[in-house]
C-alpha cells in the first residue's frame, strides 16, 4: 500500500518531472509540533513560576524554539486602569507610562533549569540587562522593528526621554484598558543552541520575576501609584517525534558513550559599583573565572539600582568618558 513519508505533504504536479533523481526528503522526523505548557504551580505576584517543559516524554525538545508567553496589565494599586492623555490633545507634560523596553525578557530576574531533578543552570539577577543588550547588539534595524516587537522591544533612539518613539509605542500597547501579551525565547546557555534535548528527561524551568517598580517607565504620574500585574504565564515548546530507527540509534549511542555534548556559548552580565569621583571599580571579578572571548561595557547611573517608576532601567550611555 502506497503512503507518504510525511503525512502532511500535499499533492504536487510539475511539467519538469525527474524520475531519475531522489528528491531531498526529511525522513528522520515523522512529526513536529508546538505544545502548550501551563504553569505547574499557582501564579503568584512574587513568584517563583514553575514550568515542566518535558515530563519523561518520548519526544525530543527543540530548546531554540521554546518560548515563554506573558499576559500582563498595568493598573493603579487598586487594580483600576489609569487613563493617559493622547499626545494629540496638546496638553503640556501629559501623563505617560508603559512597560520598560524588551518587557518579555525584562519580566524575568533570573532562571533556574533542572534536568531529572539536578539543577544545571542558574544565572545572576542581571538577566534583564543581558537580554536587552543581546537585542540591541545582535540584531539589525529590520528585526528590531518587526520580529522583536513580539517581545515588547521597541528601539529607543532617545533613551530615558518621554518623547522617544520607542517609549511612545510601548505606551500605545497599554493605552486602552485591557491586557497585553508578549512572548520571548529563553536566552540562557542550553536553550540558545540548536541541538535537541534527549527524550525521556524531566526538564523543569523556574522563573523568578522582577519587582513591579522595575517593569514600568512613566512620566508626570503625579499621585498615581502604578502596579505591573502578570495575569498569565505559559510556555510554547517545539517537539520532534523521530523515526524509530533513528531514535533507537541515538539511544544506543548514548548507552555506548554515556555522554552528550552541547556547544554552549555562555553569556554573563556582571555589575561593578563605581563610587563618586572615582574611575575604577575595586571589586573587579571579570577575569576570576573563565577568560571571556568578548567584553561589552555598559555604563549606567547608580540610582537605577534603586529603581522607581519615574525612570527607565535601560539608560546606558558614555557618561562623557
Amino acid at each position: 500500500m502506497l503512503s507518504r513519508i510525511d503525512p502532511k505533504s500535499q499533492d504536487f504536479i510539475t511539467e519538469d518531472l525527474d524520475f531519475s533523481t531522489l528528491p531531498a526528503t526529511q525522513c528522520g522526523i515523522i512529526n513536529s509540533r508546538y505544545t502548550y505548557i501551563p504553569l505547574k504551580n499557582q501564579l503568584s505576584e512574587n513568584g517563583p513560576w514553575e514550568l515542566n517543559l518535558t515530563n519523561n516524554s518520548r519526544s525530543y525538545l527543540n530548546p531554540k524554539k521554546t518560548y515563554i508567553v506573558f499576559t500582563f496589565q498595568i493598573t493603579d494599586k487598586d487594580g483600576n486602569h489609569v487613563q493617559m492623555e493622547p499626545l494629540t490633545s496638546g496638553i503640556q507634560n501629559p501623563l505617560l507610562y508603559g512597560p520598560i523596553n524588551n518587557i518579555a525578557h525584562s519580566i524575568i530576574q533570573n532562571y533556574a533549569l533542572h534536568i531529572n531533578g539536578q539543577m544545571i543552570f542558574h544565572n545572576s539577577t542581571n538577566y534583564a540587562y543581558q537580554a536587552y543588550m543581546e537585542s540591541v547588539l545582535m540584531y539589525g534595524e529590520e528585526i528590531k522593528h518587526s520580529t522583536l516587537t513580539a517581545a515588547g522591544f521597541y528601539h529607543d533612539p532617545k533613551i530615558g526621554q518621554a518623547d522617544s518613539p520607542g517609549f511612545l509605542k510601548r505606551c500605545d500597547t497599554v493605552f486602552n484598558n485591557g491586557t497585553v501579551q508578549v512572548a520571548c525565547n529563553i536566552s540562557i546557555d542550553l536553550m540558545k543552541q540548536s541541538k535537541v534535548l534527549m527524550n525521556g528527561c524531566n526538564v523543569k524551568l523556574i522563573l523568578y520575576p522582577n519587582k513591579s517598580e522595575f517593569l514600568i517607565e512613566g512620566y508626570n504620574l503625579g499621585a498615581h501609584e502604578l502596579k505591573f500585574k502578570v495575569v498569565d504565564v505559559h510556555a510554547i515548546v517545539n517537539e520532534f517525534d523521530l523515526a524509530e530507527g533513528l531514535s533507537n540509534e541515538m539511544e544506543a549511542s548514548l548507552l555506548e558513550h554515556k555522554m552528550i555534548q552541547y556547544p554552549l556559548i555562555s553569556g554573563q552580565v556582571r555589575s561593578f559599583y563605581i563610587e563618586a569621583n572615582r574611575m575604577d571599580a575595586p571589586a573587579n571579578t571579570v577575569f576570576t573565572s573563565k577568560l571571556p572571548r568578548r567584553i561589552f561595557v555598559g555604563q549606567d547611573h547608580s540610582i537605577w539600582t534603586l529603581k522607581t517608576v519615574n525612570s527607565s532601567n535601560h539608560t546606558f550611555n558614555s557618561r562623557n568618558l
